[in-house]
């Protein structure tokens, strides 16, 4: 996040924009803070971040970990994130391992499944895994937003889409 927060004021100051750049920077840190005080206080649930699987199963997993910008993003919109540690900020893991896991949240990402001629549906797809608790409990949750993968000047809104999946509850009363 500190990252695409530093992007913004370089790309601003390359481009002789400066005063925007500097303006969208407040806006952004403004509205990150919020999402943490919408969740701030709240039970933090575990969640596993898939970011990539071979459409229409539950091989070739890959988990945003500790180090990634979505891990970070998940500790801001309030969850925790389980995957298990790798080098990158991103590794691969098993549906064995996913099931000792044992997420309360399973957000996936997996990009390539959006494909017409990959259609899948991702609740059969994760319903080999009925005995983990994200899947018993309809806790699995699609985002097919590229713009939530990488660090840009929507990372307020990538922060706020995690928070809704994570924690409806806190967004409750804007959606009535």
């Amino acid at each position: 996040v500190a990252d695409a927060l530093s992007s913004i004021t370089q790309i601003g100051a390359a481009t002789g924009q400066d005063e925007q750049a500097q303006k969208l920077l407040t806006e952004t840190r403004a509205r990150l803070d919020e999402v943490r005080a919408l969740t701030k206080g709240l039970k933090r649930p575990r969640v596993l971040c898939v970011v990539d699987r071979v459409p229409g199963t539950l091989r070739g997993l890959y988990t945003a970990t500790e180090g990634s910008f979505i891990d970070e993003l998940i500790e801001i919109a309030g969850g925790d994130s389980i995957a298990p540690p790798a080098r990158t900020g991103f590794g691969q893991i098993n549906k064995e391992a996913v099931a000792s896991l044992d997420p309360e949240i399973i957000i996936d990402m997996a990009m390539g499944a959006k494909s017409a001629k990959l259609a899948e549906d991702p609740k059969e797809v994760w319903a080999e895994l009925s005995q983990v608790r994200a899947v018993r409990e309809g806790r699995v949750h699609v985002l097919r937003d590229a713009s939530v993968i990488h660090p840009s000047q929507f990372v307020a809104d990538a922060a706020r889409k995690f928070a809704e999946l994570i924690h409806p509850e806190a967004f409750a009363a804007e959606k009535k």
